[in-house]
């Protein structure tokens, strides 16, 4: 698994492919097939899958973590946000962001009803702030980029993350024309 992740963030994704295949054939040889660390091994496989390019192998593997976690977990698990969030990403790829928000949605429902998770609801209202500019949503993809922002300054967070909401609402101050608004908001996100 580390070796899944590892070649996948190098761009080595044959390798991270072949890994993932060794995992697999392990993990079958020692009855491990249904179990969260199977899940968890098919999940960094679709991973790959998508940085690479195959998306439609990545979602299916996706649907196949699914079902795992349905059986093994509660529907309000974090292993369940967290998979929404790699869907959401690959439904981004294959350019279908009214999907990639409905599981936005789903993560953010999860995540909201948690204690100390500021941190991922403001990332995935920052995410959701960006699917919304793309379906043209733009009213809520400005309310999505405030609260992003908001939380992420009461928290005292200044990183990649901020920097996406704060890009988000500059775009839209950009395309509403109010062109300080953009600047000073720009201006922020560096």
């Amino acid at each position: 698994n580390e070796c899944i992740g590892f070649y996948r963030e190098t761009g080595e994704y044959d390798k991270s492919m072949e890994s993932g295949n060794q995992a697999i054939a392990l993990m079958g040889e020692m009855g491990l097939d249904g179990t969260m660390p199977y899940a968890t091994t098919l999940l960094n496989i679709a991973n790959a899958k998508r940085a690479a390019g195959y998306l439609q192998e990545s979602l299916d593997l996706y649907n196949k973590v699914h079902p795992i976690y349905a059986a093994r977990l509660k529907a309000d698990d974090m292993y369940f946000a967290g998979l929404y969030n790699n869907l959401s990403l690959l439904y981004q790829e294959m350019g279908n962001f009214a999907a990639a928000k409905q599981q936005l949605e789903n993560a953010l429902e999860i995540v909201s009803c948690k204690e100390n998770t500021a941190f991922e609801i403001a990332v995935t209202q920052a995410n959701l702030a960006n699917t919304c500019i793309e379906l043209g949503q733009d009213y809520e993809a400005k309310e999505r980029a405030e609260e992003a922002i908001r939380i992420f300054e009461e928290i005292g967070v200044d990183d990649a993350h901020y920097s996406v909401a704060l890009s988000a609402l500059g775009s839209l101050y950009y395309m509403e024309k109010d062109y300080p608004n953009a600047l000073e908001v720009m201006e922020k996100s560096r």
